[in-house]
């Protein structure tokens, strides 16, 4: 029997009036369920079991040894599920052998599948903490329509719920650094020890879970101090006294900071430079000889002296440096350069994000700026600029390896289109432009499920690999689903070009043969969509025959005659 009209509008107007926190959750719950619903789906990517073997050496051998150019926090995150499940750590792994000892702890227990998701579902907890502070720093900042629109929007972008759903260190950056973010806001708003405190404890978790926080923090906080400055009112500071109280404050900061970063590393003490790093390497600051009027073997004694606490830390930043300097083979745009581009972040960006969101934010960027200086409020254009500032950082990098290096924009842009809630409340058209653009966002993501990794928007077009390939569209994700393609074709030989850390001899039978450099083989061949773009001098022959089966989003499969 039907519901009376008059029953209807009251429902409708019961579920309209629930508490605002009550839709958060329940847009963070469903988000939530769709990332667990991925883990089981497909094989690890390329960096996974390099990062949950490091995690493992961490909780199971007391020691962080393997590679420092990632600090442990988010590694250890993604190795406590397996690690509580009885998996063991490989004693004596190195940065050379980490993929393939990686491998051997996914495969120990028997259950690959199930090892991997206990370690991807290690990362979720980064996710749901930066949807909880976006809710809630909405809501403070434009009301319950704004943290509404902030959440639909964070929680339905395929980009932000790929990396969500992987053991890697990109989702939990983006969580922490996002999380400093809103703590460096806090003490700038209303300085005080408490402030300070949550400050320092929340840039010690952005340290320890990825170096790129390191820059990235340091760009976000002269802007906002100089916003704050432009527009907010003067210090209540009047005299040398309260000037001490300040330093006072700023010092127990960094000393919360330091100690929470020493903990992170187990209370290590150490040196600061390897002696096998140096002799292969060179001497990384040629510029304090010059300074100290020191021989570089007498700073060499200073630097290799056992003594320093966290001594991991500088020599991970040393190799995120070297790193950047030695530069990565990345492709864009059907070129292929060492040391990338600096216009990659913004393109890769903009075909990677829902069209809606695009319009949302960045609508948003310039409405919060220019109403922050009409209403002299520091806080929406040092938003905004925070927003802008880490995407020119990211800009001048040699390492071009994916929009995921720059995924703490997500909840800045998010944030910012959170300022459309106030005047979505009195106008009916505005309500109706808004609520078409979510509701275009959430069938969008829906759609792509569970796909998230290899989503691009319309702008793409229908070969997105003639823009991005790597973490963007192909990381070795397809394999499983490539192994049951070979059995459904009863493929008995082949030769594949597999991008990714697995052996796909593990699930694809028969054993695949490689493609040698200069050959040609007839028959049944597949390349990944990486390989085949980013060497295309070893596997660009390939492009000129068609048809091909796509397998995935991934993975082209062809048959050559011979």
């Amino acid at each position: 029997m039907d519901q009376p009209k008059d029953e209807q509008r009251a429902t409708r107007r019961s579920l309209l009036n629930r508490p605002w926190h009550s839709w958060v959750r329940l847009l963070i719950v469903v988000a939530m369920v769709r990332i667990a619903l991925t883990t089981m789906v497909f094989p690890q990517t390329y960096d996974e079991p390099a990062h949950i073997l490091c995690g493992l050496e961490w909780l199971g051998l007391g020691s962080y040894t393997i590679e420092e150019q990632h600090p442990p926090l988010a590694r250890v995150a993604a190795a406590l599920g397996p690690y509580l499940a009885g998996t063991e750590p490989v004693p004596g792994a190195d940065n050379v052998t980490m993929w393939a000892d990686g491998n051997q702890v996914l495969f120990a227990g028997g259950n690959y599948l199930l090892t991997l998701s206990l370690a991807r579902l290690g990362i979720l907890p980064f996710f749901v903490s930066a949807c909880i502070l976006l809710a809630a720093w909405a809501k403070r900042w434009f009301g319950v329509e704004g943290a509404i629109i902030a959440t639909v929007l964070l929680t339905t972008t395929p980009t932000v719920l790929a990396h969500a759903s992987l053991a890697t260190t990109d989702m939990a950056s983006a969580a922490t650094v996002f999380i400093a973010i809103g703590s460096l806001f806090a003490v700038i708003a209303r300085p005080s020890l408490k402030t300070f405190i949550t400050a320092g404890c929340c840039v010690a978790l952005a340290l320890l879970t990825k170096f790129s926080s390191i820059p990235f923090l340091a760009v976000c906080l002269p802007v906002m101090l100089l916003f704050r400055w432009l527009l907010g009112p003067a210090m209540p500071w009047r005299n040398a006294a309260d000037w001490r109280k300040v330093g006072q404050w700023v010092a127990v900061g960094l000393a919360v900071c330091g100690l929470i970063v020493w903990a992170g590393l187990r209370f290590s003490v150490g040196p600061l430079l390897l002696p096998a790093d140096v002799a292969a390497k060179g001497f990384p600051f040629p510029s304090i000889p010059k300074v100290t009027g020191l021989s570089q073997d007498e700073l060499m004694q200073i630097f290799e002296a056992p003594v320093y606490p966290a001594g991991e830390m500088l020599r991970g930043v040393l190799e995120v440096h070297e790193h950047n300097h030695s530069g990565h083979r990345s492709y864009l745009l059907g070129e292929i350069r060492m040391h990338g581009w600096w216009y990659f972040f913004p393109v890769a960006f903009a075909v990677k994000t829902p069209i809606p969101f695009l319009l949302l934010g960045l609508a948003s960027l310039g409405m919060v700026f220019v109403t922050g200086f009409r209403q002299r409020d520091w806080r929406l254009p040092a938003l905004a600029g925070c927003a802008v500032a880490i995407m020119a950082c990211a800009m001048t990098a040699n390492i071009n390896l994916g929009v995921r290096h720059i995924l703490v924009i997500y909840p800045l842009l998010a944030l910012a289109a959170a300022s459309i809630g106030p005047a979505v409340r009195p106008s009916k058209k505005l309500k109706v432009v808004v609520a078409l653009l979510l509701g275009w966002q959430t069938l969008e993501s829906l759609q792509a499920h569970p796909d998230y990794l290899p989503y691009f928007n319309q702008f793409a077009g229908d070969h997105p690999e003639n823009i991005l390939v790597g973490s963007d569209l192909d990381w070795g994700q397809d394999l499983l689903r490539f192994a049951e393609t070979t059995r459904a074709l009863k493929i008995e030989k082949l030769h594949f070009a597999y991008s990714g850390s697995l052996n796909p001899a593990v699930f694809v039978s028969p054993e695949p043969a490689d493609i040698a450099a200069g050959e040609q083989p007839s028959g049944w061949v597949a390349v990944s969509l990486t390989r085949l773009k980013q060497y295309p001098a070893r596997y660009g022959w390939l492009e000129s025959y068609e048809p091909y089966m796509l397998v995935g989003n991934s993975i082209r499969l062809y048959y050559i005659p011979e």
